[in-house]
Parts: C-alpha cells; sequence; structure tokens
C-alpha cells in the first residue's frame, strides 16, 4: 500500500479557518484509525504548531520558505516532485491547486465557477481564470476528487467531465467547537444583551449576502445585528458601510471564543448565503443551543433538513424576524447527531485505502 503525502503548507497557522479546520479535524480524527507510516504531512520548516499526532508523521521541509519564491515553486511543482521521489501517493486538502495535479484533490465547492461577482477587478478576475484552470487539471488528473455535500459533487459533475464514481463526499462537523472557552466579555464590548441582537458570521463576499440582513436591520429595529468577519474582497457589498443601519455592527475580526459567545446568546444566528458547498457556521452555532435562519439555497437544505428556519435570501422586502421564528422546526440534536467528524475521518479512511491498495 502507498504512502499518502499530504501538503500541509497552509495549515501553519495560529487560528484555523474554514478548509483548514475542515483539514485539521478530519486528520485529527483520522490520526486514530490509520497504521503510522501511512500518511504523512508536509509543512514549512519551522513550523510551531503541534498537530498532537501519533500516527501521521509530520515532516518539516527545509529551505521551501525562503523569499526566493521556492514556497510558491514548491506547493506547484515541488510537492509533487517530493512524492514521486518518494514513490508515494499526493493529496491536496488545501487549495494548493499542483500544476501538474494531484492523485486526491479536495475541491469544496464552485465558488470560482458559480459567483464571478466575487471577482470584480481585474486582478480578482485575473484569479478566477487562473484558479479556474487549475481546478480542471487537478480535477481530470487526479485518481480520486473529496468533496463535502451532495451539492457540491453535483455541481462539480454539471461543469467538469469527470466520473461520478471518482467523488466521494466527507461532510463537514462542529465538535471542535466543544473545545472552544467562550468569551462573554464582547457582549459589553460591543453593547449588545442577551437574546436582543442577531448575529451573522463570514468574510464579506457577494454570496455570503449579507445584503439580506441589512435589509432585516431596516425592517426590525427592534433587534440589533452583529456580523463578524473580515472584509476579504472588494465585493459589491463593501458598500454597506456607508449605508448600514444603525442598528447593525460590523465587528471585524473576532476570536473563536468571542464568536461562541455571540453564537450562545444570540436570539439567532442567521445565514442568508445565495451559495454554500456546506456552510459550517450554522452547526457550530447549534452546538452552542442557537436557533438557525438560513437560505434555502445549494448545501443548506441538504445539511440542515427541518432543524431550522428558511428564507428566500433574495427577498429583501417584508422581512419579519419574529414571524420567521414563528414556524415550527425540529430539534438542533437532529443535525448534530447526524454529523461528526470520527464519522468524517472514517470515510475518509476508506476512500485513502481503496486510492493507495490500486
Amino acid at each position: 500500500m502507498k504512502r499518502i503525502y499530504i501538503n500541509g503548507f497552509f495549515l501553519t497557522s495560529k487560528e484555523l479557518f474554514g478548509i483548514q479546520r475542515y483539514t485539521y479535524e478530519v486528520l485529527r480524527e483520522l490520526d486514530k484509525l490509520i497504521d503510522k507510516g501511512f500518511v504523512e504531512l508536509l509543512v514549512p520548516e519551522g513550523t510551531e504548531r503541534d498537530f498532537g499526532f501519533k500516527n501521521i508523521t509530520v515532516t518539516e521541509i527545509s529551505g521551501a520558505l525562503e523569499k526566493s519564491g521556492k514556497s510558491r515553486y514548491w506547493n506547484l511543482i515541488g510537492f509533487n516532485r517530493y512524492v514521486r521521489k518518494h514513490k508515494g501517493l499526493s493529496m491536496d486538502m488545501l487549495l494548493v491547486y499542483s500544476l501538474t495535479g494531484s492523485d486526491i484533490f479536495t475541491y469544496y465547492d464552485c465558488i470560482f465557477e458559480r459567483v464571478p461577482q466575487n471577482f470584480n477587478t481585474f486582478k480578482h478576475k485575473l484569479i478566477r481564470i487562473k484558479n479556474r484552470l487549475l481546478a480542471n487539471v487537478n480535477l481530470k488528473r487526479s485518481k480520486a476528487v473529496i468533496t463535502i455535500s451532495e451539492y457540491s459533487k453535483k455541481d462539480i459533475l454539471e461543469l467538469y467531465n469527470i466520473p461520478r464514481k471518482k467523488i466521494g463526499i466527507i461532510y463537514t462537523s462542529w465538535e471542535h467547537f466543544d473545545r472552544i472557552e467562550p468569551d462573554e466579555t464582547i457582549l459589553d464590548r460591543l453593547g449588545i444583551r442577551d437574546s436582543e441582537y442577531c448575529f451573522s458570521l463570514g468574510s464579506r463576499y457577494y454570496h455570503k449576502n449579507f445584503r439580506w440582513v441589512a435589509a432585516a436591520a431596516r425592517q426590525n429595529p427592534q433587534y440589533t445585528f452583529v456580523v463578524s468577519g473580515s472584509d476579504l474582497l472588494s465585493t459589491s457589498d463593501s458598500g454597506l458601510n456607508e449605508k448600514k443601519p444603525d442598528n447593525m455592527i460590523f465587528t471585524g475580526y473576532l476570536s473563536d471564543g468571542e464568536i461562541k459567545a455571540l453564537m450562545a446568546n444570540c436570539k439567532v444566528f442567521i445565514q442568508p448565503s445565495l451559495y454554500e458547498g456546506a456552510g459550517m457556521p450554522p452547526m457550530e452555532a447549534m452546538s452552542c443551543g442557537a436557533r438557525c435562519i438560513v437560505s434555502d439555497r445549494t448545501s443548506l437544505p441538504e445539511l440542515y433538513g427541518n432543524s431550522v428556519w428558511y428564507i428566500d435570501p433574495e427577498k429583501y422586502e417584508g422581512i419579519d424576524i419574529d414571524g420567521i421564528m414563528s414556524g415550527e422546526i425540529a430539534d438542533n440534536k437532529e443535525v448534530l447527531d447526524r454529523f461528526s467528524w470520527a464519522k468524517s475521518a472514517r470515510r475518509m479512511y476508506t476512500l485513502l485505502k481503496k486510492v493507495a491498495d490500486k
């Protein structure tokens, strides 16, 4: 059975977000299932993160982050050369997009393809074109593709001519939130009180649709609407800073502890996205006891079933938060019991063994 080599160059931040969180949590559980020597994680020399793995080997790569551009070379070309030299299989879980493709490629969603509104500057349009080309190379050349929902699988199949049987679904989960200590001081710093505010989380990309939250704030002045997350791109949502309602607060970056406290004490958590491969924040909010309002689009109904209130994310008039929440929904437990990092890791292990045994 061949060894699996995972490019972990983007997994060294002190705090993990999005696909970094997904990668670490799946590997953390996978580590409990595998024999030592089956999986090797390659990281830059001098990495300070203690991954805590017992069976996944962590190997530091010397000199790959020098300012001479070796980091970019390593990720695009050098990683696969290293894997071939050691006669193993390459795995990309962090959208490195190798120029020559990876044996196992993780493609979380089709944002680049489906949401061109996120990329409205010349530079970002070029990035979109480049990443779509590299995604095509990696999807076509891979032996297996991992994605995070049935919806994302359907999207990939519609956009790229690859065999259905090559795609495996490994869902996201929420238990990492149990390890986070809530920082309740954030409520005083923002000047808000329990159950008198609605909370949303996410970077201000077009598809996150915070236009809906702004509209809800204007039509529901009895509540404060708190939005956390950084403004990573200049999108059509960026103007919200200038025209946002008085009862809407943009917090900027918050720690995991502050986010958990806001989720635990909010009236409702809102995710009005136009597109999600598999939105994790509502699941995290549910683990804190929050009830959720989410969009009825893309993967969200697949994940959240009858345990949330659904809204049409493109209906910006007649928004009544109390009215939305008056309908009956199932308990959060139905969602929380369905997903776990351990279940995801078992699916991952099955997929890796299948590829490695060929």
